[in-house]
């Protein structure tokens, strides 16, 4: 039984997330990259990366969301869904909680 991710696995496991962040991303998925089961993978993402898979790729929306921020042409509900959640007001919620402002504050700092 695997007791950590190799630094190849891992990297394909991330790889997979972001280029995928605006589709939905299951575990069982990432768990087939890892050669491992669904709940043995969850262990041993958390282990390798400090925070839970969905937690992971909640983060990685969120930091995507705010570089397409810089685009004034794109509005947030396009960015949103872009980044893969459902409206606009998820990805405020979110992005309020990892970034700890609004998607409108971001944008206005940025542009």
């Amino acid at each position: 039984m695997k007791v950590y991710l190799s630094p190849r696995v891992l990297k394909s496991v991330i790889a997979y997330i972001d280029n995928r962040l605006e589709q939905n991303i299951s575990l069982p998925a990432l768990a087939t990259i890892a050669g491992v089961g669904p709940s043995h993978f969850k262990v041993l993402f958390r282990k390798a990366m400090g925070v839970p898979v969905h937690q992971y790729v909640i983060r990685r929306r969120v930091e995507r969301a705010a570089s397409l921020l810089e685009k004034p042409e794109l509005s947030i509900s396009q960015i949103a869904l872009e980044v893969g959640f459902s409206h606009q007001s998820h990805l405020s919620l979110h992005m309020r909680r990892v970034l700890g402002v609004s998607p409108k504050q971001l944008r206005r700092q940025l542009t």
